[in-house]
């Protein structure tokens, strides 16, 4: 990690929490970019245009909306989502979180939980995510319209052990092992269209 370089969005409905955590964050020369968003829908559009690598949450924006943190961390594998805490949440959802930071935190205990976090996402992924090749691309799009290996063997004209390599290679490169999962990284990276779905 160098100074500098990180895209951190804070998603928070309080200015003061807001404006109090930005100061935290750049009197510590860690971040590029800080966004803020103060609704879901809003930290949904934020992550699909910037590859953010922490995401600062207040618990209560997501109670209604868990699948908008599900679609951000399927499309940004190494993005570590913190809990902003200043009220009582059950411990269950809670869960959803990396990592919890409480409003009362000192500014160095904040920054050193960033840190932190970022160490132990370098240590489980030391590699970056790879692009997909057109040829991995062509088959994750027909994979996705629910094409069987075969399927998709005869429309591209290659056989069905060069697709089941193509899908491994997918999987390897995405770190995504679930069609579901495969669906939305191949909606937000806009290979295919929602309407293909309906």
């Amino acid at each position: 990690m160098t100074k500098g370089s990180l895209h951190i969005a804070i998603a928070e409905t309080s200015q003061i929490v807001v404006e109090g955590l930005r100061v935290i964050l750049e009197r510590s020369g860690l971040c590029k970019r800080i966004l803020t968003a103060s609704s879901p829908d809003e930290l949904e559009q934020v992550s699909q245009r910037y590859p953010l690598d922490i995401v600062f949450v207040n618990p209560a924006l997501l109670q209604h909306h868990k699948d908008v943190l599900a679609a951000i961390r399927t499309h940004l594998q190494d993005i570590k989502v913190l809990g902003l805490i200043y009220s009582y949440y059950e411990p269950r959802i809670l869960t959803a979180f990396d990592a919890i930071i409480h409003i009362h935190q000192q500014p160095a205990d904040i920054i050193e939980e960033i840190e932190k976090q970022l160490m132990a996402r370098t240590e489980h992924d030391p590699q970056p995510r790879q692009v997909l090749s057109e040829r991995e691309v062509d088959v994750l799009k027909l994979l996705v319209t629910g094409a069987s290996n075969k399927e998709i063997a005869e429309k591209l004209f290659i056989s069905t052990h060069t697709v089941i390599s193509h899908r491994k290679n997918i999987t390897i490169k995405t770190g995504i092992k679930t069609v579901s999962g495969l669906t939305i990284y191949a909606v937000v990276k806009n290979l295919v269209n929602l309407e293909q779905f309906s």
